[in-house]
C-alpha cells in the first residue's frame, strides 16, 4: 500500500468515525427519556435546564469500530487494542451504569477503575521507566501501583472537569491533535498517532450537539473512557520515547492542575469531597462571565499557545520534562487559586 492510499485510507476512516459517532449521540439525544438518561439541573449544576446525559457513549462505540477499522489495514506495528478495549470497556460500563443511576456507592465506582486500570497495566506490560529529575520510576510492583493511581486519578478528574459546554470534548480534540503531531515529530510508530486522530473524531461527533449549547451532556461513561484512555494512551507512547510521559502532562495541565487544585484544597477546608459542589475554577469563571463558551475557548487557547509550545520543547530536547512540567503548571496553578475563590 503506497503512502497516498494509507493517507485516503486513514482520512477516510476519520470521516467515517465522526459521522458514526455523530449519528449515535443523535440517537442518545432521541432516547435517552426512554431509558432515564436525564440530567436534572440542582444547585449544584452549571445548566439550568433538563438535558440528556450518556452522549459519551457514542465516543465509546465509535472508538471502539476505529480501532477495529484501523487493526484491519494497519501495518505490523505496537498493538493498542487489546488494553484501550478491555479497560476501556469497564470503566465505560460502569460509568454508563452511573449514568443510568444504578451505582450508588463511591467504592464501586472506584474499585471498577482500579480494575480496569490493572487490567491495562498487564497487558501493556507494566509501567515504563520515567525519570523525575534524579528519580526514576521502575516497572516493578511500587511502580506499578503508583501507575494504576495514576490511570485512576485521570478517570476521575476527566469526571471532574466535565462540567460546562464543550470543555471536555474540546479538551480531547486539542489534546489528541497536538499530542499526535508532538508523536509524529519524537518519531514514534504509526499506531499511537492514528488511536489519537480516531479518538479525536469520535469526540467531535458527539460535540457536535454540545458545544456551543449543549443538547446532550457527555456523561460518567465519556468522561471516564476519555480518562482511562488517555492514561493508557501516554504510558504507551512513553514505552517508545519515556519523554511522552512528561509530554501528555504538559498538555493535560487545565485538567490536572484544576481538578488537583480543587480536591486539595476542599481537603483542607474540612468539606466532603464526596459531595458534588461547583468549586472549580472552570465553574466559578464560568458563573462570573456568564459564559460556558468563553471557558472552552479559553482552555482551548491555553492549550494551543502555552502547553503545546513547552511540550514542544521537550520534544526537541531543550527543556527536561519534570523541569518543563513546572513551568508549564505554574501560571495555571496561580490562575486556578485566583478563580477558585471567585475573585
Amino acid at each position: 500500500m503506497n503512502q497516498v492510499q494509507l493517507h485516503a485510507d486513514a482520512f477516510g476512516l476519520l470521516a467515517i468515525i465522526g459521522l458514526v459517532s455523530a449519528l449515535c449521540t443523535w440517537g442518545v439525544v432521541k432516547n435517552a427519556g426512554r431509558f432515564g438518561l436525564l440530567d436534572v439541573p440542582n444547585e449544584r449544576s452549571s445548566h439550568a435546564s433538563t438535558t440528556p446525559r450518556g452522549g459519551g457513549l457514542s465516543i465509546v462505540l465509535a472508538t471502539f469500530l476505529g480501532l477495529f477499522l484501523y487493526d484491519s489495514f494497519k501495518n505490523s506495528t505496537p498493538n493498542l487494542i487489546p488494553p484501550v478495549l478491555l479497560s476501556g470497556a469497564i470503566v465505560a460500563l460502569i460509568g454508563l451504569f452511573d449514568d443510568l443511576g444504578n451505582v450508588r456507592s463511591i467504592s464501586t465506582r472506584l474499585g471498577t477503575h482500579v480494575v480496569g486500570a490493572g487490567i491495562g497495566l498487564w497487558i501493556i506490560g507494566g509501567v515504563p521507566q520515567i525519570s523525575i529529575l534524579s528519580y526514576a520510576i521502575e516497572p516493578s510492583i511500587i511502580g506499578n501501583i503508583f501507575a494504576v493511581l495514576y490511570v485512576v486519578w485521570l478517570i476521575n478528574l476527566y469526571n471532574f472537569m466535565d462540567g460546562i459546554n464543550g470543555l471536555a470534548g474540546v479538551e480531547a480534540i486539542s489534546v489528541c491533535v497536538l499530542v499526535s503531531v508532538l508523536s509524529a515529530r519524537n518519531g514514534l510508530t504509526p499506531t499511537p498517532i492514528i488511536s489519537l486522530l480516531i479518538l479525536a473524531s469520535a469526540v467531535a461527533g458527539f460535540l457536535v450537539f454540545n458545544f456551543p449549547s449543549a443538547r446532550v451532556f457527555m456523561g460518567d461513561v465519556g468522561s471516564g473512557f476519555l480518562g482511562l484512555t488517555f492514561a493508557m494512551l501516554s504510558l504507551i507512547s512513553a514505552n517508545e520515547k519515556e519523554n511522552m510521559f512528561w509530554v501528555w502532562m504538559i498538555m493535560l495541565g487545565v485538567f490536572v492542575v484544576d481538578s488537583s487544585y480543587t480536591l486539595f484544597y476542599r481537603l483542607l477546608k474540612g468539606e466532603n469531597v464526596k459531595v458534588a459542589h461547583r468549586g472549580h475554577a472552570y465553574q466559578v469563571l464560568a458563573r462570573r462571565l456568564n459564559s460556558h463558551r468563553s471557558v472552552t475557548i479559553g482552555v482551548l487557547i491555553v492549550n494551543v499557545f502555552w502547553l503545546f509550545p513547552i511540550a514542544f520543547l521537550v520534544v526537541e530536547n531543550r527543556l527536561a520534562g519534570s523541569v518543563a512540567v513546572i513551568t508549564a503548571y505554574s501560571p495555571i496553578v496561580v490562575a486556578v487559586h485566583f478563580f477558585s475563590k471567585g475573585t
